[in-house]
This record gives C-alpha cells, sequence and structure tokens, in this order.
C-alpha cells in the first residue's frame, strides 16, 4: 500500500524542474514528510472523511507495519523480529508490574481484559489487527453517542494510510531524497545507493528482492515506512523524463484526465485557464476521498468549486499548479539576499548565478506556483 506516482513533471530551458507525486503511505510517518518545507502539499483530512468510510477503509485496507524492530536505544534499529514468529499474553501479564508500576489500577483493569485473549497465539502482525479491532469498537461507541467524526476519526489513524500530493522543485526533492533513502552499500564498488533498483543493476548475479529497511548493507536512519516511500520516489523520479515548458507555460497535474474536447474552436489561453483551474480542484479533491475513491468530475460544479477556494482563500491546493518565469522574473526573485557582485547588466546572462539565489518563488525554483501569483497580484 505504500505508493508512489508521477503525475506531472516539468522542466524549464535553465534546467530547473518541477515535480508533482501523488503518494500514499502510512499515517503515522505523516508528522515526517510535514518536516520538508520545501514540499507543497495536500492530504486526505481526518475531519473531512466521512466516519463509515474511514472505518470501511482501516477493515478493509489496514496498515500493518511493514517489519518489526526489536526494542532499541536511539532513533533507529536494526534488529528485527522473524515474522512469523507467534507470542503468548502470559509473557505480558509477567511484565505487568514493570509497565503500570506507577498505575496499579490500569493494571487491575488489564487483568480482567485479558483473560479472554489468554492462551492465544499470534504474530505481532496479528496482535496489531487485534489492537485495530478493539480500536474501531471504541471508535465506533462514542460515534452513536453522537461524538463527531473529527474526534472519531482520530483514533483511527495510526491503522490508515493517507494519500498526499506533493508538489516540490530537484533542490527539495534532493533534500528529502539524502535525508529519507535507504543508503545501501554495495561492495562490489564501494558505494551506496538509495534504491534495491539501483543495487541491483550493479552485479546481476547477486540480486536482492526484500525491504531496502532489512538489507544488511543498508546505513539509512530514516523511520522505515518513511524510507520505503523515499525509495519509491526515488524510484519513480530516476525513471521519469520532465515535459519542457517555455517561459509562461503551466506545469498542471492530472492535465491527462481533464477532456476539453467539448469547447468548441477554444484559444490556447481559455484551455489553460480551465485546465489550471480543474488541476486546482482535483488537488483540493484528495483532502476529503479515501483511497480507492474515484469520483466523477463534472466540470461545471469543479468550475463553481474553484470559485469558493478562491473566496475563501483556501490556497493550499493553489500550489501544485506553476508557470514557468519569464526572464524578467527569473531575475527579480531572488532567494536570501542579493548578490552584490550583480548589477542591472549581470540581468542578461543566467550563468553569473553562481549563488543559485535567482528565480526563486516560495519554495519552487524557475516556477511560479498559481499561489504565489495570485498572492502578489499577478494574475
Amino acid at each position: 500500500m505504500i505508493e508512489a506516482k508521477i503525475i506531472a513533471h516539468s522542466s524549464d530551458n535553465r534546467g530547473n524542474e518541477v515535480i508533482t507525486f501523488v503518494v500514499t503511505y502510512p499515517r503515522i510517518v505523516l508528522a515526517e514528510v510535514l518536516t520538508h518545507r520545501m514540499f507543497s502539499r495536500n492530504t486526505a483530512s481526518s475531519r473531512a472523511i466521512p466516519f463509515e468510510k474511514m472505518v470501511e477503509s482501516i477493515l478493509t485496507n489496514p496498515f500493518i507495519p511493514i517489519a518489526w524492530q526489536k526494542d532499541h536505544k536511539g532513533m533507529q534499529g536494526t534488529k528485527y523480529f522473524d515474522s512469523t514468529e507467534t507470542f503468548e499474553l502470559e509473557y505480558f501479564i509477567e511484565a505487568l508490574d514493570k509497565i503500570f508500576k506507577k498505575h496499579s489500577e490500569f493494571k487491575a483493569l488489564m487483568l480482567k481484559v485479558l483473560p479472554n485473549v489468554i492462551g492465544q497465539k499470534k504474530t505481532l502482525s496479528q496482535w496489531w489487527l487485534y489492537a485495530r479491532d478493539r480500536v474501531v469498537e471504541s471508535a465506533c461507541i462514542l460515534y452513536a453517542f453522537g461524538a463527531t467524526k473529527q474526534l472519531c476519526n482520530r483514533l483511527l489513524e495510526p491503522f490508515m494510510y493517507v494519500t498526499q500530493i506533493i508538489t516540490t522543485s530537484k533542490e527539495g526533492l534532493d533534500n528529502f531524497f539524502d535525508l529519507r533513502c535507504p543508503k545501501i552499500l554495495h561492495e562490489a564498488d564501494g558505494k551506496y545507493y538509495k534504491s534495491i533498483k539501483d543495487w541491483n543493476k550493479v552485479d546481476l548475479d547477486i540480486q536482492y528482492y526484500g525491504l531496502s529497511c532489512l538489507h544488511p548493507g543498508n546505513k539509512g536512519q530514516a523511520e522505515i515506512h518513511l524510507m520505503d516511500l523515499a525509495e519509491k520516489m526515488w524510484d519513480c523520479y530516476t525513471e521519469s523524463t520532465p515535459k519542457m515548458l517555455d517561459e509562461n507555460q503551466w506545469h498542471i497535474p492530472f492535465e491527462d484526465k481533464i477532456d476539453l474536447t467539448h469547447y468548441s474552436n477554444p484559444s490556447k489561453d481559455l484551455l489553460s485557464s480551465v485546465k489550471v483551474k480543474l488541476a486546482v480542484v482535483n488537488c483540493a479533491r484528495v483532502s476529503y476521498t479515501t483511497i480507492g475513491e474515484d469520483k466523477k468530475q463534472d466540470y461545471q460544479k469543479d468550475l463553481e468549486l474553484f470559485d469558493k477556494l478562491l473566496s475563501s482563500k483556501h490556497f493550499s491546493p493553489f500550489e501544485h499548479c506553476c508557470k514557468v518565469m519569464s526572464k524578467e522574473e527569473y531575475n527579480t526573485n531572488v532567494k536570501g539576499y542579493y548578490p552584490e557582485y550583480l548589477d542591472s547588466t549581470a540581468f542578461d546572462s543566467f550563468s553569473l548565478d553562481t549563488e543559485g539565489t535567482l528565480g526563486w518563488a516560495h519554495n519552487l525554483k524557475g516556477f511560479m506556483s498559481y499561489r504565489f501569483l495570485l498572492e502578489n497580484g499577478n494574475i
């Protein structure tokens, strides 16, 4: 269920790139993805999705850890349980004194509940699903009493996958890969690789088909589920060819799903404008759809929704469509500081941007997001 797909990949004539992914990953690592501030994001919301759909989602497609690390000190462990090993609750009962040393009332409560499952042998993944079932029971009780889905859904989050749209520049993506991808040493050349696919290409006689986090040569320090996501994004990116765009042309996610053949003799500007608006709505739709749900588009209603998003200043979905900067825009949008050695004549050559400070608009280089243009009165 951890997946990554590129839905738009564009570059300009200066070598700048912007990439839009649709990714699915366990919600437990959402906070770590959010630390990457170079990413523009829209994420499926626990507040917006109906409770019934959330329950259905985790009953049919629950998140189960891809591997079970043994308890360890620090951020990252290296030892894992055998996935087929089973455990009985009698071992847990022996540990109750340590776990509830300061809360004896919880120990007494556990001893009342546990007899129903004492003697059962389960793998750790099966015990995880046992926990899922107890959480579903508790959430349904609260919902039956009339509690809002905004709270009931929160109980379900550890067992959820989440879908997210991510748009970023190559610079932001490189930083993410450096921090989150596996680092798998290959003895054949002494180099580290960011994915098993790349590692396997070095020596066709020595192949590895397991999880990167379980590879004995992996030195990556990311959380293993985020590492798996980063690896899949890396493979997508390295296998993708960007679409070359000219100045003022648009990077449009979901463009291939937008059919405007019903317009008669439209101008290029009209088609581009409508596609951008519909793409904004498609990005916003991620917030309230569940995994696997494919909503049929009604273009007229979508354009009305675009107007509502714009009037309410719900601007996050406007960050994924972006326009290639003109020469003037590139030379007058500066990140960080203005190099003292540059003067007006230097704007005639992009090669003088030795510090890499030109052409930045918020988190994108060489491109201006629809949001940036709106907030600066340029559209």
